[in-house]
């Protein structure tokens, strides 16, 4: 579900085929989302994550993607259908959705997670 505050600002907000610029926070969901951060792309709240993370590999740049291409999970697409550059948006995904039976690097197997993204740029 989403909340709109601002339905009039919309109207050119992201759909499917544009490309998106954006920031992510993504924590292991346990009800205490600050504890189970797993990847950010942010230096700065990096900087704040336990050590025993491994951001040898980490990325700080934004991401970008075409929306309606699969390079994302597709409830994080959809959740950026309507969204304009300056949004944030928090995210619950079920396991189900997220990473499955099979998990993916420091997300376990039938976990859900919260992800923050923060909308730099649209493309139209």
């Amino acid at each position: 579900n989403k909340y709109d505050i601002a339905p009039e600002n919309r109207s050119q907000g992201a759909a499917m085929g544009d490309r998106v610029t954006f920031n992510v926070e993504a924590y292991i969901f346990n009800g205490r989302p600050a504890d189970d951060p797993y990847y950010t792309n942010k230096r700065y709240v990096a900087e704040l994550l336990p050590e025993n993370l491994n951001k040898e590999y980490w990325n700080f740049e934004p991401i970008v993607v075409t929306l309606g291409k699969g390079d994302i999970l597709n409830p994080l697409e959809e959740a950026f259908e309507g969204s304009i550059g300056g949004d944030s948006l928090l995210v619950f995904l079920t396991s189900s959705i997220a990473y499955g039976s099979t998990g993916m690097g420091a997300v376990p197997k039938d976990t859900p997670v919260m992800m923050i993204l923060t909308v730099e740029e649209i493309e139209k």
